[in-house]
């Protein structure tokens, strides 16, 4: 986030804390916001839908949008040609995916159709991930997705535990009326410190939309398999190749979180190179019927 003025800067230092924090988190989030993401070259969100010159160009076209890197979104309309380009400033809330109704604008851009985003129809996703940032009192999450163009304000009451700064969090979108305004944001989960491996892997599966936390009974499974593994491998070497006297090391990084792929080596007696390559057989776990 751009750095606020010393007259901001008193105004929340003076609100934060009494009962009119709620209006100072309003009035922040609101076109002073926008005056400093405009300044980071980020979309200035002065809205309005209502447009004289377009009042006659159709406006039931509906379909999903797709948001690229640089805040632009293209939206791919039965019976036209070429997708439809919506600029950064006229998106209007709208987020990668959403189903989105808009109006055709007057007008080519480079030879493309333009067009306003109307409507926000249903959104692909309300669950992101990001870090956790604080400036002037305010938390703020700063997303993983980049073509999400706003940073999220997160909601949180007065007095409560709010995760240190730094860390990944993942957060539901709660609130996003107006392009005017950042979207507010609630508090799901701590996935940990940025930048370490395990968080990594967590904010990967988690923005992705998956759980990576497996249900009660898989967890015992594991843990039943843990506690029989070394009947479970005299039985299951009878019944194998036994690679143990030839040279079989690993080939997955220390910091794997499995270690499911081997290469072998050894020399023939006609004096070739054996290479042996090795794949894990998981299906000896995951048995028919098993979580």
């Amino acid at each position: 986030m751009g750095r606020v003025s010393h007259a901001t800067h008193f105004f929340i230092n003076h609100f934060i804390g009494s009962d009119a924090a709620q209006n100072a988190i309003h009035w922040y989030t609101g076109t002073h916001m926008n005056e400093q993401h405009h300044k980071q070259g980020l979309p200035h969100k002065q809205h309005d839908t209502k447009h004289p010159e377009n009042e006659s160009a159709p406006t039931d076209l509906v379909g999903m949008i797709k948001i690229n890197a640089k805040g632009f979104g293209f939206v791919d309309i039965p019976g036209h040609e070429d997708d439809i380009e919506i600029a950064p400033e006229l998106l209007n809330t709208a987020l990668h995916r959403d189903m989105v109704q808009i109006a055709l604008r007057p007008g080519l851009r480079y030879g493309r159709k333009q067009g306003e985003v109307m409507e926000v129809m249903s959104r692909s996703k309300t669950r992101f991930v990001g870090t956790l940032e604080k400036e002037n009192g305010f938390y703020f999450v700063r997303p993983d997705d980049h073509r999400v163009y706003m940073d999220f304000i997160l909601e949180h009451e007065e007095g409560s535990e709010v995760p240190p700064v730094g860390q990944k969090v993942s957060v539901d979108l709660i609130r996003w009326s107006s392009p005017k305004k950042n979207p507010l944001v609630r508090l799901v989960e701590i996935l940990g410190p940025a930048g370490e491996h395990e968080t990594a892997m967590r904010s990967i599966v988690a923005g992705q939309g998956f759980d990576y936390n497996f249900p009660p009974e898989v967890e015992r499974q594991a843990e039943e398999i843990e506690a029989t593994k070394k009947e479970f491998f005299v039985a299951e070497i009878a019944r194998r190749r036994d690679f143990r006297g030839i040279t079989t090391f690993t080939i997955d990084p220390a910091d794997a979180k499995d270690f499911d792929d081997a290469i072998s080596i050894r020399e023939m007696d006609n004096g070739h190179i054996e290479l042996g390559v090795h794949i894990a057989d998981v299906s000896a776990y995951l048995t028919p019927g098993s979580p």
